[in-house]
């Protein structure tokens, strides 16, 4: 090795293909190696930041399967066409626009027009209690510091909406409702008497549930 040239384990002085086989030698002990820019281990950074990433994750999965649901059971329900139509569009822009543009204008519009929303950050600084780990909104729970967690999640909605995720549930489970209520049990349902919530929530949901079911874990943010 020339003077002032990185040892081969360092990057330098070898092939891409010798830094790679290194590389994975270290992941099977478990040393991802070092940040090029924060000169700090990569696990130790990743696991600091794992928990703000599974929080935000979950949260957003919650918040597309209510949204999701609430959109497919009102187009369901909807008699009038103006009202579906509405339901069609905005599904429509909210799968066609991309993640990152939807989460550029929705920090345009509630974190700087209409300043509801933080828009960056985990907590209020002056909130910001001795956590002991970093599963911010969990800790807060189990302390039953309902305004911590109120606040925690405050901060995690905008981001959390910036996902098309609710819009491909509300569209699958939509048509599953429809091919589900012309079944034949859902009319006897009707003939019974149930009313036409009933039949949809007690009869017809639970069935066209599954194959959206199915995309929700294929599509989940975990």
């Amino acid at each position: 090795m020339k003077g002032g040239a990185l040892p081969c384990h360092d990057g330098g002085g070898c092939s891409f293909s010798e830094r790679f086989v290194i590389w994975t030698g270290g992941v099977a002990r478990a040393d991802f190696g070092v940040s090029i820019t924060a000169r700090q281990p990569v696990l130790g950074l990743v696991m600091r930041r794992l928990p703000a990433t599974l929080e935000l994750s979950f949260m957003a999965l919650v918040m597309a399967c209510l949204l999701g649901e609430v959109a497919a059971l009102t187009r369901t329900r909807a008699r009038d066409p103006g009202a579906e139509a509405a339901i069609d569009v905005a599904n429509g822009m909210a799968l066609s626009i991309p993640d990152f543009l939807w989460g550029q204008v929705l920090v345009l519009l509630f974190g700087v027009l209409w300043p509801v929303f933080h828009i960056s950050g985990r907590v209020t600084p002056s909130l910001d209690p001795p956590f002991t780990t970093n599963f911010y909104a969990f800790e807060a729970l189990v302390r039953l510091r309902f305004d911590l967690w109120a606040d925690i999640i405050n901060y995690r909605f905008l981001p959390s909406l910036a996902t098309p995720l609710a819009a491909i549930i509300g569209q699958l489970l939509k048509q599953s409702l429809k091919e589900t209520m012309h079944l034949d049990y859902v009319t006897l349902a009707r003939t019974k008497g149930f009313g036409e919530n009933q039949v949809i929530l007690r009869e017809a949901l639970r069935n066209a549930a599954l194959p959206t079911l199915t995309v929700v874990r294929g599509g989940s943010p975990f």
